[in-house]
């Protein structure tokens, strides 16, 4: 479907013709949506999408907008019908930072308006960020943060970094992988992390496929303990009277893994052969979580695996891909730093609440933005609430 078409639905006379229109339509559906706030800001190139379904369906509510060169903004506020548990509607901005740009407000508050602009009050905001960025083995985050290490709010940094291989033509009956030493900025040590896991085959299908292949799971002592937990405790739910449970999706969908703490770091990973006949490859992923802003490496740039038979095999540490995201006060400077695929820009988002109250109009002002040291003045956004629309929905996302 594209672009988006506004109409009144007045009468459809036989099945035929609406068939003929939904395929002419593309697989779209006509659909009424409910009240709505719509964002509106006094800058060219604005543009709307919906706010479901990746944008492609729900009301045109989400507003895309360029807030400076280079820095593109999308801004949406939660519908009237689904205002959360509290009441309160929340507002939504989220735009990216580019690699080489330093962007800030010029204040900590935001300021909102019910009555057309006689009266404002302070609307506080909580701005976060969040990056992903490609890097070795060694992980050096102080040194290229896209903040000053003082601005992180405490208690909010969150850091995740990703490893994935493969390795064709392996599927042992055991294995025991050693994890290698964290080494911190300071020179401290911590000990490399073995863990031992068995191979575990089940059918897999999947709607459409016209046949049942195996794969291979990887599981630990720990894993299955967990399972075992977790389908008793669904069948004494079950036993209580509660129908929505299917304990066997919990065998079904089990992937194994494993979880093990080391020091401040969280690390977990699983194994996997999605099609035994089929000759798929050896998957591995390794994860390393934790909740400071840390400077580390691993000792050695290898992971080890030891199968039962004693055979060997190194998995290079080449490229992690570390996750990253926190708090930090509104007014604090941020710079671009992501660098894969997946982002290669910083994302920022601002969240507030409008309030309880359901006006027909909002008008919130930001502070001044500040690109590269320049200051960029913004116009207001304009929040106005409509009642009932039309819109052309996707049959499925």
């Amino acid at each position: 479907m594209s672009g988006r078409v506004r109409f009144v639905l007045r009468r459809v006379v036989g099945l035929t013709p609406l068939v003929g229109v939904l395929l002419a339509l593309g697989g779209c559906i006509p659909a009424p949506v409910g009240k709505y706030y719509q964002a509106q800001m006094s800058l060219s190139g604005a543009r709307y999408s919906g706010s479901a379904c990746h944008g492609q369906s729900g009301a045109p509510a989400v507003l895309h907008v360029t807030l400076a060169p280079g820095v593109d903004a999308r801004i949406d506020a939660m519908p009237v019908h689904g205002a959360d548990a509290g009441g309160q509607r929340p507002l939504h901005i989220a735009f990216e930072v580019p690699r080489h740009t330093t962007l800030r407000f010029g204040g900590r508050v935001a300021r909102v308006s019910v009555d057309d602009g006689r009266t404002w009050r302070d609307l506080p905001l909580r701005a976060s960020v969040r990056a992903s960025v490609s890097v070795a083995d060694r992980v050096a985050f102080t040194s290229w943060a896209p903040t000053a290490l003082g601005a992180i709010e405490p208690g909010t940094f969150e850091a995740r970094a990703a490893l994935s291989y493969q390795l064709p033509h392996y599927a042992p009956q055991r294995l025991t992988m050693t994890i290698p030493a964290i080494v911190l900025a300071d020179g401290a040590e911590l000990a490399a992390t073995q863990v031992e896991a068995q191979r575990q085959e089940r059918p897999e299908s999947y709607p459409g496929e016209y046949r049942t292949h195996r794969s291979l799971i990887y599981t630990t002592a720990a894993s299955r303990a967990a399972l075992v937990q977790g389908t008793a405790e669904c069948q004494r739910k079950v036993a209580a009277g509660d129908r929505t449970l299917h304990c066997d999706n919990l065998r079904i969908y089990d992937r194994g893994g494993f979880k093990v703490a080391n020091g401040p770091f969280a690390i977990s990973g699983q194994w996997s052969v999605f099609d035994l006949e089929g000759g798929a490859p050896f998957t591995g992923e390794l994860q390393v979580a934790y909740r400071q802003p840390l400077d580390w490496r691993f000792a050695q740039a290898r992971l080890q695996l030891l199968d039962e038979q004693g055979r060997t095999t190194d998995v290079p540490i080449q490229a992690l891909r570390l996750s990253f995201s926190y708090d930090l006060p509104l007014d604090a400077a941020v710079q671009g730093v992501g660098n894969t695929p997946i982002s290669n820009a910083t994302a920022m988002t601002l969240l507030g609440s409008l309030g309880d109250a359901e006006a027909p109009r909002y008008l919130v002002q930001l502070p001044p933005l500040i690109v590269n040291g320049t200051v960029v003045p913004l116009p207001p956004i304009d929040l106005r609430r409509h009642l009932l629309g039309f819109e052309l929905a996707p049959f499925n996302c």
